[in-house]
């Protein structure tokens, strides 16, 4: 009995340490299953984020996608409008030289007009110049055909005279007689001339009332003339301000479109190293062939802009720009991914500084006047 005793004593001690080691081992394994558990947990967390992050990555490159093609939309539509208003800009350009050319011969015509006056003026002078004239010849016609008349009744009493002398009278008589039939024939002439000076006042009033007439219609033609000349003139005021206006708007468009295909480019290349497009340095454009640098390097531009500063202060954050751009997408073709980031993010920072000047630049030419000999196209 007492070894019986002591081998059940023996095996419940063994079964207890078994039992304790297989709980202890169940507690580890319960411990581990929910290590387990808690790193599966984790891991499917994780898995969720990673998915979460994948499909905004895709959105996102998605909505990237979109925004460039919208982009693309709306730099076309930008650029049709910069060559409609450039078109217009020139076709004002034409209409103004033309109706200069019209106000020019306008005033010539003023010009013909008034010394047309000016010698009607002179020709009216000179007609009562000639009815004075006539007046006068009148006049000494008159006295002549009085003498005419006297002489004639000289002549008459001499031939009576001589008739009383007889013989002694007859030379005498003939002198009468001469003396008598030169003062009819001079009272001949004297009415001749009193007919042709009366034939002259007539044609003389009648040229003097045409003349009258060609005055008052020159004058008129005169101030018809000088008022569509004035009327002209403010026509080209109206149409050089909308002229200033359409130039104005045609520079604001060129530089909004350069601003939008600078926006393009740094899309493209922030596309190409998030890996949305192909790494392509070909299409990266150099600081002169891009947008911005087609009005910024050209001479009538820098003529307009010479005067502000933040024109001169474009050139060096827009070239960054380009040369930030080239590297990321170099960086991209190489595998280095940090440095594409890193230069991409000074790509922006140098974008950021070119759109602020440039939204300076055209905020002070909405407010300024641009001179005369600074429009574009003036020197066409």
């Amino acid at each position: 009995m007492g070894l019986l005793a002591s081998l059940k004593a023996g095996i419940s001690a063994d079964t207890q340490r078994q039992l304790n080691q297989t709980r202890t081992l169940l507690a580890e394994q319960q411990r581990t299953n929910r290590m387990l558990e808690d790193r599966l947990s984790l891991c499917q967390s994780k898995n969720d984020r990673l998915s979460r992050y994948a499909s905004a990555y895709q959105e996102q490159s998605a909505m990237l996608s979109d925004f460039a093609i919208s982009l693309d939309g709306y730099r076309q539509s930008f650029s049709q409008l910069q060559q409609f208003l450039a078109a217009e800009r020139d076709n004002l350009t034409h209409l103004g030289k033309r109706s200069l050319h019209v106000q020019h011969s306008m005033g010539e015509i003023s010009q013909s007009l008034a010394m047309v006056l000016e010698r009607a003026h002179q020709m009216d002078s000179d007609i009562q110049a000639l009815k004075q004239d006539t007046g006068q010849i009148r006049h000494i016609s008159d006295n002549v055909n009085e003498v005419a008349q006297t002489t004639n009744l000289l002549s008459l009493n001499a031939n009576i005279e001589a008739a009383r002398a007889g013989n002694h009278g007859r030379g005498f008589t003939v002198v009468a007689n001469e003396v008598r039939t030169l003062a009819q024939r001079t009272g001949l002439l004297t009415g001749e001339i009193a007919r042709k000076l009366a034939e002259i006042d007539a044609k003389v009033e009648a040229t003097h009332a045409r003349s009258q007439q060609d005055m008052t219609l020159t004058r008129e033609n005169l101030l018809s003339v000088e008022q569509h000349i004035r009327h002209m003139e403010s026509q080209l005021t109206d149409m050089q301000n909308s002229r200033n206006s359409l130039v104005k708007s045609a520079l604001l468009a060129e530089i909004e479109l350069g601003n939008i295909e600078e926006f393009q480019l740094m899309v493209m290349v922030q596309r190409m190293v998030a890996g949305h497009l192909a790494a392509d340095i070909e299409r990266v454009a150099g600081k002169e062939e891009c947008g911005i640098g087609r009005w910024y390097y050209n001479p009538m531009f820098g003529q307009v802009f010479a005067g502000m500063a933040e024109f001169r202060q474009l050139d060096p954050p827009h070239q960054q720009l380009h040369e930030f751009a080239l590297l990321a997408v170099k960086a991209t073709i190489e595998g280095d991914a940090k440095t594409a980031r890193t230069c991409q993010l000074s790509m922006s920072q140098a974008g950021q500084v070119v759109s602020s000047l440039i939204r300076s630049m055209t905020q002070r030419l909405l407010k300024e006047h641009l001179p005369q000999g600074k429009l574009l196209g003036s020197a066409a």
